[in-house]
C-alpha cells in the first residue's frame, strides 16, 4: 500500500472529528465535550506524527492554524459589543489548551441535523472508498474472487543427453526373431517396430538435446472438491518421459494432456481421485518411472492433521487396455494396495515405509489357438492376439513370448511370458542436520509373485531358461532434499539391480540404460540452484544387462553409460 498524503489522511478524520463534535454538543455539557475533542484532536495530531504521516513542523503548523481560526471563529460569532474581546480570550483559550495549559471559557456550537450528519458520513465513505480503489488495498472489485481459487504451476527444462554404447554390445539384428515361426520362441529384447525387423541401438553413439515444457491449472472449488488439468510436450510412444527431443528443423512440438482429474474429500481423512493423475503410492523409480502418471480412480486413507506418527493406506483400479472385444472381464487392469507410514525417530530425523500389492489383470500373453486364427481371414478374428504386449507400450527386458498361432505365418507377435503380481517394500530414514543439510537414505525390493517357469511352460510351451523376478535399489542424497532457491544444492548416489521379470517394463525408470528391467548399474546426481526456482542438473548413469538380453546367446551383453546436464526453470 501507498503512504496515505498528509492532507487526504486528515480529511476524513477532521469529518469525523466535526461529527464526534456535534453528537457530543447536541447531548452533553459544551465544555465537557470541547475537552474530549480538543484533546481528540491532539491525539490524532500525534499518533500521525508517530506513525510517519506528518512531520513534526506539519503538525505545529496544523495546531497554529487551528488556534488562528479558533479565535476567528468565537469572535465572528459573539454578537455582544465586548465580542472581540470575548474572541480573544476564546482564541488564547483554544491555543492554551492546545499548548497544554488550563481549560478555555464556553464555546458556542451550533447544532448539526442529522441530514448534515449522514451526508458526512456518506462522504467520508466515498472518499476512503475512492482512496482504496486507487491504492487496490481494500476494493473486493480489484481481484475477482474465484481468482483465489485457481492456482497456476508449471516448468521448462533444456537438456543435453549423451548416449554412449559399448563397441562389444550385441548388434541389434541379434535380438530379431521375427522370421521365426515356431509357436513359444522367446525373446528378451523384441524388436521396437513390429514390422520383422530390430529398429532399436545398441552401438552408435547419440547426442541429443531435449525440451520439456509442462503447465499446470489447479481449481480449488470447494474445501472438500478440487480439479487438476495440466498439459506437457512429449509423445504417445513414451508414457515415462515428457521430454521432446529438437532437431525438426524448427517445426513446432505437440503439447498432450498429462493430467485431468478430480480430487473429492468427503471427510476429513479420505481422499478420492479419479481421472488421470501423479503415482498416487509412495515409492521410488524403482518400479514407477517418476514423470509416469496413472489413470483410473484411487481412495487414499490418511490424517492430514496427524503429526508424528502417520499411517497411511492408498486402493486404486487403473485401465492399461480396453479391448474392442474382451475374451475376460476387466480387459487389462492394475489393481493396487499400498499400506505404510510416516514417523519421527528422533526430534531431527523422520523415518517411512511402506508395502504395495500389485496385480496386473490379464497382462501375460497367450498363444493363439489354430481355430481362433482361421475363425477370420488370416487372423481378422477381433479377439485374435488381444494379448499382444505392443512395441509401443514395452520399453525392453522383459522376457517375451511370440503368441502366433502355428499356422500364422505372419510377422511375429509378441506377448509377456510371466504374469506379474510384485510387492513391493520402501523405506527412507531423512536425517536434517539444519534447514539446507539433510542426510536421507532410500531403499527399496520388489519380488514378482506370479512369476512361475513352470507355470510359463504351461501356457506358452517352453520356459525362460534364466531371468529374475526380484530387484532392489539404494540411495544415499546429501544436501538440500527440493533445490528451489538460489546457493542451494544436493548430491546424490543409487546402486539399481532390477530382474528381467520382477515387473512390467512399460513403467520403469526410463533413462538408466535407456530405461526397462534386467538391468543393473549406478547413478550419480548433483544439481545446484542458480536463481529463485532455477537449477542446474548433471547426471551420469552406467548400466549393463544382467541376464542375455537375447536369449541367442549367454555371450550376448548391452552396456550404456548416459549423461544428462539439465537447466529447469518451475514456477
Amino acid at each position: 500500500m501507498n503512504r496515505i498524503q498528509p492532507l487526504n489522511a486528515l480529511r476524513p478524520i477532521a469529518l469525523a472529528v466535526m461529527l464526534i463534535a456535534a453528537s457530543g454538543a447536541a447531548h452533553a455539557d459544551e465544555r465537557e465535550s470541547m475537552e474530549v475533542l480538543k484533546q481528540t484532536t491532539l491525539n490524532l495530531i500525534n499518533a500521525l506524527v508517530e506513525n510517519g504521516v506528518l512531520t513534526r513542523e506539519k503538525a505545529n503548523e496544523l495546531i497554529r492554524t487551528a488556534e488562528e481560526k479558533a479565535a476567528r471563529t468565537v469572535a465572528l460569532s459573539d454578537p455582544k459589543p465586548d465580542g472581540a474581546a470575548t474572541g480573544a480570550v476564546a482564541g488564547a483559550a483554544v491555543a492554551g489548551t492546545l499548548a497544554g495549559a488550563a481549560a478555555p471559557a464556553p464555546v458556542r456550537v451550533q447544532y448539526i441535523p442529522e441530514s448534515t450528519k449522514k451526508e458526512i458520513r456518506d462522504q467520508i465513505r466515498k472518499e476512503v472508498l475512492a482512496q482504496a480503489r486507487e491504492e487496490h488495498w481494500a476494493d473486493p472489485n480489484v481481484i475477482p474472487s474465484w481468482l483465489d481459487r485457481i492456482k497456476l504451476s508449471g516448468d521448462v527444462l533444456a537438456r543435453y543427453q549423451f548416449d554412449n554404447f559399448a563397441s562389444s554390445n550385441t548388434p541389434p539384428i541379434d535380438y530379431d526373431q521375427a522370421t521365426n515361426t515356431t509357436p513359444g520362441v522367446m525373446t528378451r529384447n523384441a524388436p521396437l517396430a513390429d514390422n520383422g525387423f530390430s529398429s532399436g541401438n545398441t552401438q552408435n553413439d547419440l547426442n541429443t538435446e531435449r525440451l520439456r515444457v509442462r503447465l499446470g491449472i489447479e481449481a480449488k472449488l470447494t474445501d472438500a472438491v478440487r480439479t487438476e488439468v495440466r498439459i506437457a510436450t512429449g509423445s504417445t510412444d513414451s508414457r515415462v518421459s515428457t521430454t521432446q527431443p529438437l532437431g525438426s528443423a524448427f517445426n513446432k512440438y505437440s503439447l498432450w494432456l498429462d493430467r485431468g482429474f478430480i480430487s473429492y474429500d468427503p471427510i476429513q481423512w479420505v481422499d478420492v481421485k479419479a481421472g488421470r493423475m501423479s503415482n498416487p503410492f509412495v515409492g521410488s523409480d524403482l518400479m514407477w518411472d517418476d514423470n509416469l502418471n496413472f489413470d483410473g480412480i484411487t481412495f487414499n486413507v490418511r490424517d492430514k492433521k496427524a503429526d508424528g506418527f502417520v499411517p497411511y493406506a492408498t486402493f486404486g483400479a487403473f485401465p492399461l487396455q480396453t479391448e474392442s472385444a474382451p475374451a475376460r472381464p476387466f480387459s487389462r487392469t492394475l489393481f493396487a494396495v499400498q499400506a505404510g507410514a510416516a514417523t519421527d525417530v528422533s526430534t531431527k530425523t523422520r523415518a517411512r515405509f511402506g508395502l504395495a500389492y500389485y496385480n496386473f489383470h490379464n497382462l501375460e500373453g497367450h498363444v493363439e489357438s489354430e481355430d481362433n486364427y482361421l475363425t477370420g481371414v488370416g487372423a481378422l478374428t477381433p479377439t485374435y492376439a488381444n494379448t499382444e504386449y505392443q512395441a509401443g507400450m514395452r520399453q525392453k527386458g522383459n522376457t517375451l513370448v511370440r503368441i502366433n498361432a502355428a499356422n500364422d505365418s505372419s510377422a511375429t507377435i509378441w506377448g509377456l511370458s510371466s504374469r506379474f503380481k510384485p510387492i513391493h517394500l520402501g523405506f527412507g530414514f531423512d536425517n536434517a542436520r539444519t534447514d539446507a543439510m539433510h542426510l536421507i537414505f532410500s531403499g527399496d525390493y520388489v519380488k514378482n509373485l506370479a512369476y512361475d517357469r513352470n507355470e510359463i511352460q504351461g501356457r506358452t510351451g517352453v520356459a525362460p531358461t534364466d531371468g529374475s523376478s526380484s530387484g532392489y535399489q539404494l540411495k544415499f542424497l546429501v544436501g538440500t532434499p527440493a533445490v528451489r532457491r538460489k546457493g542451494e544444492w544436493n548430491a546424490s548416489v543409487a546402486f539399481r539391480n532390477l530382474g528381467s521379470d520382477a515387473v512390467p517394463d512399460a513403467f520403469v525408470d526410463g533413462t538408466l540404460g535407456g530405461g526397462g528391467t534386467n538391468l543393473r548399474g549406478y547413478i550419480l546426481g548433483f544439481n545446484y540452484g542458480l536463481d529463485l526456482a532455477t537449477t542446474f542438473g548433471v547426471r551420469y548413469m552406467n548400466a549393463r544387462n544382467i541376464d542375455s538380453p537375447s536369449m541367442v546367446s549367454d555371450a550376448h551383453t548391452f552396456k550404456q553409460n548416459t549423461l544428462q546436464m539439465d537447466l529447469g526453470v518451475g514456477f
